[in-house]
């Protein structure tokens, strides 16, 4: 598809209210070697650059809406293919043949190729359902997908990037992956042989490089970061270049060691990768060989050298290269002999060279930092005293180098002091001497897991226990038996995450290690899941090894198993909700009622906006549909609020299901003037302008912020699915293809196995515990994500399809398919990872405090923001990308407002960070965030929430967000209070209704037409008349009173 079949007109933008942002500029154009042109700042840390409030770009590129290009063309090979069929009623059909293009047709007129055919085809049937029943798995490589592996067929059309003017070349260094990944076979437009893993940590190492000698932006592997060129491997530790201040955190990746061979090298390439590690390796002129393992939460840097002579430079310098000290002579740690005969040291007759031999060395650099290395076999290494700069091996290595940077005691911050020598005696520290004891053992990979059961009663309480599932006051409660345990524990099923290391060992020659334990690191969020027998106490290990994510303890095992409670909120129902009895007051409801009349009018999405905020605007009328069937459901039988039959109830249900069945089926038809299409070089759905610029869309194109913006539209497709089944009958394929652009449960190792050509859960960082939001841009931080409750709706949204498309929208506890699992899994994971990291609580705060995790991530001062803005791997900040006031960092990272939020905030928490930041905000707040902050202090104080919400004016909210949704939500709240807010019942006789005989503004589906917004002013509009009377009002095919309508506001189409 080419860039002017994609479009290349430029349409004049309508405005609304949506905020966030987790991509900046960055100039995408290169010199022709990868790199960034001179002047082009990209190494740029999240939160540096400050946009327009609104965060929209003043033009976005857009689809002529008059044809439906995107939607037409499907490229096969060098022909232009329909991707659709009409029949002879003209109704559109999705390609669906057996065997996705075989016709037996012609076939019928040869009998006996036919029946040969006919029999063949039935047998490979046979024998791929009987493969299908032999391998069918809830772990996590093998699962099967909503359809059928064999009968999915891309619903979007497949696009060549360079046909969009952004080939691969101008972003990503296909040449420093191993030829082996690169495709060779039939898919005309297809790069490589696996869908490329866009959010995967160490993307850094073949983007765009700086332009410090070709070096690549960082790559944080916990404790580390790395930086790669052609003949050079720099590593940091970030934690040791730490700035702080009261609202930031920056650990900076500045070179503390470089590694790389005398000889020089011929070539590079990245060798191996999966979920928790990549293998770079190096080519060298004498024919040899060195590699590198990166692997999260590995305290050791490992090289593995093939006739190669190692070279080590220290930055700023080196000080001293001495043998570790054992003036006791040889220890014995678990019955291993530690220091005999490991090192010798010789100078030089003129004292400018000193010779080390041996095969454990302390490396002393000039600003008094030690690092600890390891050799599989016994070689020289020279050290010049004067020049102080590098270590070099004599002669040719075939053997393994391993560093451990020594850092300070956990007594001490990791911006005191550096230890001194004689804090280096291993003799008197039990640290080093794990780091010599499980030296012979080194990770060169990782595997990640997950299987699913029913939880026992020994599981709930441990997870209880661990803090999984909120405060230690409400833990306490539910362990004693005083209060029940919330809606995440109700399902008593658990996912079970697994990380399995792939280890190797030193040579035999070295002493024995087969049957030595891996020593790694472990995150906060892993820590507190893990069971005591495989983390070292302070006692035993009393280094501390720190990151941007704070502590991190170390952990004895090659593989860590933790168990996460599967959440089992449905559209409504979380923990921190009540039942639907107030639901039933008639006061509240005629509130609500009265505000989803008119809120059904002014909440239509609109066609020409992107992606992201026509995901929002779906989002919204979808509540507006479910709170309104929520309702009919709950009515009493004798209740008519304030003279209203509930058939207008009914009706604001009817209109709200039309309106959200056309736009969504504009969508996923593409006929919207921003369509989905495949990018069929790496595998994802992406949008079209977003191909056509790459920072359109918010980096959409480079797959940014594809959990925040599919989120959305899943979670509307939901609704939509649940209130008609026929939906899903028409478009469950469309949607299952958004779903799979983030949610996908297979190809973690990116094999492709069922015919999805998707990476698994795109976003998601395992080792992490969360996901990141930014693509293929090249950041200083690695990777970073802003809003992490968008996040969480994204997997929200992802279940909650996922639910439906099982038949399980009433009951989505029955629903225990792979996919819903799996989808809960990354919803679990998500909240944690939010809570731990996101969440902040000083120590000392007002009010009774909870323990939280993230109490032992941050320092004191950095927690009394209560909120981290933006999380990168190599930075914490109090600021957004399109603002640094207190209330955009928590608004953004609250909304939007569904059910999930009631998992993912407590009361607790909410509380302090309300009282402590927003309380003070709230008075001055902008329209557009008042109703997240006022659905924030509902969850705590939702009586006082309730009053505050009726001076909210709909049409200037965020465009996710409604009145009715925030009435909705006080209204559900625990302890919301009826009799307080009622008042005097006889009060509800003033509040007036229209008639049942009045009409909305209707919209006709076959256009798919929908309204933009409403408006309280009357200047440039025709007073009076019907919709059919006005002529854009007529284009848009409503009927009934629009100028004005029935409540006396003029639609935008009223303007001449």
């Amino acid at each position: 598809m080419g860039q002017e079949q994609l479009g290349n007109k430029r349409k004049e933008k309508p405005q609304y209210f949506y905020f966030y942002g987790s991509t900046d500029y960055v100039d995408n154009r290169t010199n022709g070697n990868g790199a960034a042109p001179p002047g082009a700042d990209q190494d740029s840390l999240v939160g540096e650059s400050i946009l327009t409030t609104d965060n929209e770009q003043e033009e976005d590129l857009a689809v002529n809406d008059s044809i439906d290009i995107p939607h037409v063309l499907l490229l096969k090979g060098d022909e232009v293919q329909p991707l659709v069929n009409k029949n002879a009623n003209g109704d559109r059909r999705s390609q669906r043949c057996l065997f996705g293009i075989i016709s037996f047709a012609p076939l019928k007129r040869n009998a006996t190729a036919y029946i040969s055919l006919w029999v063949g085809g039935v047998s490979m049937l046979l024998f791929a359902v009987s493969v299908t029943v032999l391998h069918f798995s809830k772990s996590g490589s093998l699962l099967v997908s909503h359809s059928s592996p064999a009968a999915y067929i891309m619903p979007f059309p497949s696009v060549n990037r360079a046909d969009a003017g952004d080939p691969v070349s101008a972003f990503l260094q296909k040449n420093l992956f191993h030829p082996r990944f690169h495709y060779k076979g039939r898919e005309p437009f297809r790069e490589f042989t696996f869908p490329f893993p866009t959010g995967a940590f160490w993307v850094n190492l073949v983007l765009p490089v700086t332009a410090d000698h070709g070096l690549s932006y960082p790559t944080a592997v916990y404790p580390y970061a790395y930086t790669w060129s052609d003949d050079i491997l720099q590593v940091s530790y970030p934690a040791g270049h730490r700035l702080e201040d009261a609202k930031s955190i920056h650990d900076y990746a500045i070179p503390d060691l470089a590694f790389t061979c005398r000889e020089g090298t011929t070539s590079r390439h990245i060798e191996q990768f999966d979920a928790l590690s990549v293998t770079l390796k190096y080519g060298t002129m004498s024919g040899g060989f060195w590699e590198t393992y990166l692997v999260q939460g590995s305290p050791y840097i490992t090289i593995k050298y093939k006739n190669s002579m190692p070279a080590i430079r220290a930055f700023p310098g080196i000080a001293d290269v001495f043998c570790p000290r054992d003036e006791e002579g040889a220890i014995d740690f678990n019955g291993r002999r530690l220091l005999s005969s490991i090192c010798s040291s010789e100078r030089s007759e003129d004292g400018k060279i000193d010779i080390i031999t041996g095969t454990q060395f302390v490396m002393q650099t000039t600003d008094n930092k030690y690092w600890f290395a390891f050799a599989s076999e016994s070689l020289s290494l020279t050290f010049d005293r004067v020049q102080k700069v590098t270590v070099e091996a004599q002669h040719s290595f075939s053997g393994v180098l391993r560093f451990a940077y020594v850092p300070p005691a956990e007594r001490q911050n990791v911006t005191d002091s550096q230890p001194g020598s004689s804090d280096l005696n291993v003799i008197s520290s039990k640290a080093l001497q794990r780091l010599v004891y499980h030296a012979g053992v080194y990770p060169t990979g990782g595997q990640v897991s997950w299987t699913f059961r029913p939880a026992s009663t020994t599981d709930v309480t441990h997870n209880l226990k661990t803090k999984s599932i909120g405060s230690i006051d409400k833990i306490t409660k539910v362990v004693s038996g005083i209060a029940s345990a919330p809606s995440s524990l109700k399902t008593k099923r658990l996912g079970t995450i697994r990380f399995k290391y792939t280890t190797a060992t030193f040579s035999a020659s070295s002493g024995s290690t087969n049957t030595l334990p891996l020593l790694m690191l472990a995150l906060p969020h892993h820590a507190e899941s893990l069971p005591k027998s495989v983390k070292l106490a302070s006692d035993e290990f009393e280094l501390s090894y720190k990151s941007i994510k704070g502590p991190m303890p170390p952990v004895v095992g090659s593989t860590w198993m933790y168990d996460e409670v599967l959440p089992s909120v449905g559209f409504d129902g979380d923990s921190g909700s009540s039942t639907t009895e107030a639901l039933h007051d008639p006061f509240v409801r005629q509130q609500i009622v009265r505000s989803l009349y008119e809120d059904i009018k002014i909440s239509l999405p609109t066609v020409s906006e992107d992606i992201y905020g026509f995901g929002k605007q779906s989002a919204r009328l979808a509540q507006l549909a479910h709170i309104a069937n929520v309702l009919l459901k709950e009515k009493d039988n004798d209740n008519a609020v304030d003279g209203i039959q509930e058939e207008n109830l009914a009706g604001i249900l009817q209109q709200a299901v039309q309106f959200l069945s056309t736009i969504l089926e504009r969508v996923l038809t593409n006929r919207v003037t921003d369509g989905l299409v495949f990018d069929a070089n790496l595998g994802g759905l992406v949008t079209s302008n977003g191909l056509l610029d790459s920072h359109a869309d918010f980096g959409n194109g480079r797959y940014n912020d594809h959990h925040f913006h599919y989120g959305y539209l899943l979670y509307a497709c939901a609704i939509l699915g649940s209130l008609n089944s026929t939906f899903v009958e028409r478009f469950g394929n469309e949607v299952d293809t958004i779903f799979y652009d983030i949610a996908h449960n297979t190809n973690l190792d990116s094999k492709v196995v069922d015919g999805v050509f998707f990476p698994a859960a795109r976003h998601k960082s395992w080792f992490d515990g969360h996901s990141f939001a930014s693509g293929l841009f090249p950041f200083g931080n690695g990777k970073s994500q802003e809003s992490s409750s968008e996040a969480v709706n994204g997997y929200y949204g992802a279940y909650l399809w996922s639910v439906v498309r099982h038949g399980a929208a009433t009951n989505p506890e029955s629903d225990v398919s792979p996919e819903t699992d799996f989808a809960r899994l990354l919803l679990a994971t998500e909240i944690r990872g939010a809570k731990t990291y996101w969440h902040m609580s000083p120590t000392k705060s007002q009010g009774k405090r909870n323990g939280s995790p993230a109490l032992k991530v941050y320092s004191e001062e950095f927690s009394r923001n209560y909120m981290v803005g933006n999380l990168g791997m190599m930075d914490a900040i109090c600021s957004t990308w399109f603002g640094t006031k207190e209330l955009y960092v928590h608004t953004i990272n609250f909304l939007p407002v569904t059910a999930v939020t009631g998992e993912l905030f407590s009361i607790d928490y909410v509380r302090d960070e309300y009282q402590n930041v927003l309380e003070a905000q709230a008075s001055g707040a902008e329209m557009a965030w008042k109703g997240y902050v006022i659905a924030n202090h509902a969850i705590f104080d939702p009586s006082t929430a309730w009053t505050e919400a009726q001076d909210l004016i709909s049409s200037q909210l965020d465009s996710a967000l409604s009145k009715s949704q925030v009435l909705y939500w006080i209204a559900t709240r625990a302890n919301f209070d009826v009799v307080t807010i009622s008042g005097d019942k006889s009060d509800t006789e003033n509040v007036h209704f229209i008639n049942q005989t009045d009409s909305f503004p209707q919209s006709d589906e076959s256009s798919g037409a929908s309204k933009v917004h409403e408006t309280h002013s009357s200047n440039g509009s025709q007073s009076g008349g019907t919709c059919e009377s006005h002529p854009r009002c007529a284009e848009l095919h409503l009927t009934g009173d629009c100028c004005p309508s029935p409540n006396g506001l003029n639609l935008d189409c009223c303007a001449r």
